[in-house]
């Protein structure tokens, strides 16, 4: 083929793909609605996207009004997303990649007197339905305690503990002969997914692990028993 034949076929090419190419669409949304967690507050926002070819992008931002009388601070909320999109259909369909990223800021960092932040403490007295007793305490302010979990348990023919924090754990126990002398031995265990590699591994087999949101689920109602226990004086029991 001649070059100058093919410089006027690839020229012919270029045209054909620049007239297919869509226009750059953009559009503008504002919103209002309502709020109704711990109470009803009115919520403002807007929400502006444009989309090019292949690359789109959205930005969302809302107000939540506060709420002094019922300790409802306000909220402000901003969302960012950027698209890639093939530049035409494929049978009809059109696939795209996204990912994005929020924020949100709780107005003044507070409700009334109590400063939005981590708990400081708990500490939770808990029954068995076999009349076993446990104790369970939180802190983010003991020394030498960073992002620990520690769970002991206690019974009649040994003891096990199980320590971990963000990057390593371990078994103990103590059992047998070692219950006169309280020695405490480190058991070998087999590598264990963490939560990060569990959902993963969730999404690329298509079946739930444990922890699953049932399992959340049921840890906050027992968050909510316990608040619940304090501000009635007593005992409550779990369903």
């Amino acid at each position: 083929m001649r070059p100058g034949r093919t410089a006027s076929i690839a020229l012919l090419m270029l045209l054909m793909t620049l007239g297919a190419v869509r226009p750059a669409r953009a559009d503008l949304t504002a919103f209002v609605g309502n709020n109704a967690s711990p109470s009803n507050r009115l919520v403002r926002g807007v929400a502006v996207g444009f989309s090019l070819l292949v690359i789109g992008f959205e930005f969302e931002f809302s107000d939540t009004r506060a709420d002094a009388a019922a300790d409802a601070p306000g909220l402000k909320t901003g969302m960012a997303n950027l698209l890639v999109q093939t530049p035409f259909g494929i049978s009809g369909l059109q696939f795209y990649a996204t990912a994005g990223a929020g924020l949100y800021k709780e107005e003044g960092g507070a409700i009334g007197d109590y400063g939005l932040d981590a708990n400081d403490s708990c500490a939770m007295t808990v029954e068995f339905g076999n009349g076993a007793l446990g104790v369970v305490h939180m802190s983010r302010s003991a020394t030498g305690r960073e992002n620990d979990l520690d769970l002991t348990i206690h019974g009649e023919k040994g003891a096990l503990k199980i320590w971990s924090n963000t990057t390593d754990s371990t078994l103990s126990a103590c059992l047998g002969p070692d219950i006169e002398t309280q020695t405490w031995k480190v058991l070998d265990c087999p590598p264990t997914p963490r939560n990060a590699d569990r959902f993963v591994l969730a999404l690329l087999s298509g079946v739930n692990g444990q922890p699953d949101f049932r399992h959340a689920a049921q840890v906050q109602t027992l968050l909510d028993l316990a608040i619940r226990s304090d501000a009635q004086g007593r005992m409550l029991t779990v369903d």
